[in-house]
C-alpha cells in the first residue's frame, strides 16, 4: 500500500512539473513569434502603402498618356476625314476628259476611295470611276436616297454612314446630295484607319481600338472582331464615347476577355469612338516589379528580426529551462539537489533560485507528512471494508436461523392466519438477505474481489429458466415481460451462471420497480469473433418507461444512487442493483452501455467475453 502510495504522489507532482513545462516552451515561441507577426504586419503594411503608391502612379501615366494617345488619334483622324470631305466636295461635277479623270482617280487612290460615283433625280447611275473590279453587290441605296431626300450639314454637306460590307470589302459609304435631286456617292475603304490604329501598341496587350458613330468595331487588334465588324454599343465605355465623352475608365473587355483602363474620346467630325485601353494586369506586373527591391529589403529586415529573437529568447528562457529541471529532481524525491547560492542573470531568476531552495526544504517536510497521512487513510479504508465485511456476515447467520424456523413454522396451520403472517415474515427475512447480500456484492465489487466461477451451461436452457421466473415475480408490478434468444445458435458456454443471473435479474427488477413501465424486453446473441472458441454474450434489457433524465445518466452506476431521495419514494431498494451489474461485468471483461429518453424508455446493453464448450 505505501508503494502505491508513493507511486500516486510522484505521478502526481510529475504532472504538476510537465504542466509547468508547457508555458516554458511557449515563452520562447511566442517571443519568437510575436517578433516574426511584428515584422511581417509591419512588413506587409509597407508593402501594402507601396503597392498603392505604386498603383497610383501607375494609374496616373495611363490617365496622362492613354488619354493623350486617345486625343492624338482622334485629331489624326479628324484631318482625315476633314482632307477625304475636301476632295470629295471637289468633285461635284463628273469629269469630262481623260486627264480630268486620271486626276480624279489619283486622287481616290491617296484617300483610300475605291469607288465614286454620281447618280440622276431617279437613283440611276450617270457616271462611275473605280479603282476596284466591278462586283454584283448591291448598291447601297438606302442610304443615298435617304441622303437625297434628307439632305446634310455636317462635314461640308457630306454625309458619311457607318461601317458595312459591300462584297467581301468593308466600307464607310460617302454621299452628298447635288443640286437638281442629284447624288455623289463614294466607297471609303479603312486601310489608312485601319494603319494608324496598328501603330499604337505597348506593352503585352496595350492598343487603340476604333468604333463607328453606332458603336461596330472598324479598327481592332482582334481580327475577328474587326472582321464581323462586332457591336460593342453595349459595353459601357463605348457608350460613353458615342455620347461625345472624354476621359479615363476601367471596364471589361468581352474580345479580350479581360479588365482593361483606357483613354477614350471620339471623332466630332464623324462620331466615331477612339480608345487607347491596357490590361490592368500589366499595370500590377509593373507594380510588383517597382516592388521587387523592397521585398529582398523587408526578408532581410526578417531574418535579422528573427534571428535577434531567437538569441533573445534563448537568453530569457535558458534559466528558466534550468530551474525547471531542478524542480522536476525535486519532484521526483531528490531533495538532496544543490541549488545555486546566487544567480546572477537577472533578478527575477535570483528571486526564483531563493523560492524554489525554500520550496525544496518545505515540500520535503510536505512530502513526509503527506506520506503519513496516506498510510493512516489506507488503514482507516481496510478498517472500514472489514467492518463491512463482518457486519454483513454476523447479519447473515442470524437471518438464516430465522428464515429456517419460518420456513418450519409455516406448515403448522393450527392457526387459520398462521401461515400469511408466517409468510410475510419468511418474504421480509428473504429481503434482508438481498440487501447483505446486495452490501457484500458491492464491497467485494468496491475492492476488485468479485470472484468468477467459470462452468459450462445450456444457455437458452439457462435464461429460459430465468425468463420463467421474472414473468411470475414482476406480476405485482403490473409489468409484462417479452424475450427473444432466437439468434443463439451455439447452446453451450462456459461462464458464471450465477453472476449471469444476477445481471439479468438487477437489470430486470430495476425497470420493475423504477421505470413505471409497461413492458420489458429480453434479448440473447453470441456474437462470433476471429478466435474460434472465444465469442461475445450481448445481452440487452430495455423498457418503455419514463427514462432517465440527461443530467442523472452519468451517476447510475455509482453506488445508492436514487433519483427519488426521500424515505416516501415510489420505489424500495438500496440503490445498489447497477452497481451490482457495473462491477460484475467488469469482473467478466466486459463492458455494459446505456441509452435513455425520457418519456420514451432505458436499455441496457452488456457485452462479455464467453468461451465455447466442446462437444
Amino acid at each position: 500500500m505505501a508503494n502505491t502510495n508513493d507511486a500516486l504522489f510522484e505521478t502526481d507532482l510529475r504532472s504538476m512539473t510537465s504542466r509547468f513545462e508547457r508555458p516554458v516552451m511557449k515563452i520562447r515561441t511566442q517571443i519568437v513569434i510575436l517578433l516574426v507577426a511584428t515584422v511581417a504586419i509591419l512588413t506587409a503594411s509597407l508593402q501594402y502603402m507601396n503597392y498603392r503608391n505604386f498603383y497610383n502612379e501607375e494609374l496616373d501615366m495611363v490617365r496622362d498618356k492613354h488619354l493623350v494617345i486617345a486625343n492624338n488619334l482622334s485629331l489624326t483622324l479628324s484631318r482625315y476625314v476633314n482632307d477625304v470631305g475636301a476632295v470629295f466636295n471637289s468633285w461635284e461635277t463628273p469629269p469630262k476628259t481623260g486627264s480630268n479623270a486620271t486626276q480624279y482617280m489619283n486622287l481616290m487612290a491617296a484617300f483610300d476611295i475605291d469607288r465614286i460615283f454620281w447618280t440622276d433625280q431617279k437613283g440611276s447611275v450617270q457616271k462611275e470611276l473605280s479603282l476596284v473590279a466591278d462586283d454584283d453587290a448591291p448598291r447601297p441605296w438606302s442610304f443615298i436616297e435617304a441622303v437625297r431626300t434628307t439632305p446634310s450639314t455636317q462635314s461640308n454637306e457630306i454625309q458619311i454612314s457607318g461601317i458595312q460590307k459591300i462584297g467581301e470589302t468593308r466600307y464607310f459609304i460617302l454621299a452628298k446630295a447635288l443640286e437638281n435631286g442629284t447624288v455623289l456617292a463614294g466607297y471609303l475603304n479603312t486601310d489608312y484607319i485601319k494603319s494608324i490604329q496598328e501603330e499604337i501598341a505597348f506593352g503585352e496587350l496595350g492598343h487603340s481600338a476604333i468604333f463607328d458613330q453606332d458603336g461596330r468595331a472598324i479598327a481592332h487588334p482582334n481580327p475577328t472582331v474587326e472582321a464581323n465588324m462586332m457591336d460593342g454599343s453595349k459595353i459601357t465605355i463605348v457608350q460613353k464615347m458615342l455620347s461625345g465623352e472624354t476621359g479615363v475608365d476601367q471596364f471589361y473587355s468581352p474580345p479580350m476577355k479581360i479588365d482593361m483602363i483606357a483613354g477614350y474620346t471620339f471623332v466630332p467630325e464623324t462620331g466615331w469612338a477612339v480608345m487607347v485601353p491596357q490590361p490592368i494586369g500589366e499595370l500590377k506586373i509593373a507594380v510588383n516589379k517597382a516592388l521587387a527591391d523592397s521585398y529582398s529589403v523587408a526578408a532581410l529586415a526578417a531574418l535579422i528580426v528573427t534571428t535577434a529573437g531567437l538569441m533573445f529568447a534563448h537568453r530569457l528562457t535558458a534559466p528558466i529551462q534550468y530551474f525547471t529541471k531542478m524542480s522536476a529532481r525535486i519532484s521526483d524525491g531528490d531533495f538532496t539537489t544543490t541549488l545555486p547560492n546566487t544567480e546572477t542573470s537577472s533578478y527575477e531568476m535570483q528571486t526564483l533560485n531563493a523560492s524554489l531552495r525554500n520550496m525544496a526544504f518545505k515540500v520535503h517536510a510536505s512530502n513526509e507528512h503527506l506520506k503519513h497521512a496516506i498510510e493512516l487513510e489506507a488503514k482507516d479504508s481496510a478498517r472500514k471494508d472489514t467492518l463491512l465485511l463482518t457486519a454483513s456476515h454476523e447479519l447473515r447467520t442470524p437471518l438464516n436461523g430465522i428464515t429456517g424456523m419460518l420456513m418450519a413454522c409455516k406448515h403448522d396451520v393450527s392457526n387459520p392466519d398462521t401461515p400469511l403472517y408466517i409468510q410475510l415474515a419468511l418474504e421480509s427475512a428473504q429481503k434482508l438477505d438481498r440487501i447483505v447480500s446486495d452490501m457484500l456484492t458491492v464491497a467485494e465489487g468496491e475492492n476488485h474481489r468479485l470472484k468468477i466461477q467459470t462452468e459450462t451451461i445450456d444457455l437458452p436452457s439457462e435464461l429460459n429458466k430465468m425468463m420463467r421466473w421474472f414473468s411470475v415475480s414482476i406480476i405485482p408490478f403490473g409489468v409484462s415481460i417479452q424475450h427473444d434468444f432466437s439468434n443463439i445458435i451455439m447452446r453451450h458456454i462456459n461462464t458464471d451462471k450465477t453472476r449471469l443471473a444476477q445481471i439479468l435479474t438487477n437489470l430486470v427488477s430495476n425497470s420493475a420497480n423504477h421505470a413505471q413501465c409497461s413492458l420489458i424486453s429480453v434479448s440473447a446473441t453470441i456474437i462470433a469473433e476471429k478466435s474460434p472458441n472465444l465469442h461475445t454474450l450481448e445481452l440487452t434489457v430495455a423498457d418503455n418507461g419514463i427514462g432517465i433524465p440527461e443530467e442523472f445518466q452519468q451517476e447510475v452506476f455509482d453506488p445508492f444512487f436514487q433519483i427519488e431521495k426521500s424515505f416516501s419514494r415510489s420505489s424500495d431498494g438500496l440503490g445498489v442493483g447497477l452497481t451490482i451489474v457495473r462491477d460484475i461485468v467488469t469482473a467478466l471483461n466486459g463492458t455494459i452501455k446505456m441509452t435513455s429518453e425520457v418519456g420514451i424508455g432505458t436499455s441496457f446493453t452488456i457485452r462479455v467475453p464467453i468461451e465455447l464448450a466442446e462437444g
